[in-house]
C-alpha cells in the first residue's frame, strides 16, 4: 500500500493504491486472492 496525503485545518484527504495478495496453500478451500486498485480516503479531525 503507497500514499500521498494531505491535511488542511480540519479535513484530509489521502490519494493511493493498494496491492494485498493472498496465498492459503494446496488444501485450502481459498488458494489465490488479490485485491488491488486505487483508493480515495477523506478523514475529519475533531
Amino acid at each position: 500500500m503507497a500514499g500521498i496525503g494531505y491535511q488542511t485545518g480540519w479535513v484530509g484527504v489521502t490519494l493511493g493504491y493498494r496491492y494485498p495478495y493472498y496465498d492459503q496453500g494446496n488444501d485450502k478451500f481459498v488458494q489465490d486472492f488479490s485485491f488491488s486498485g486505487p483508493f480515495l480516503a477523506v478523514n475529519f479531525s475533531f
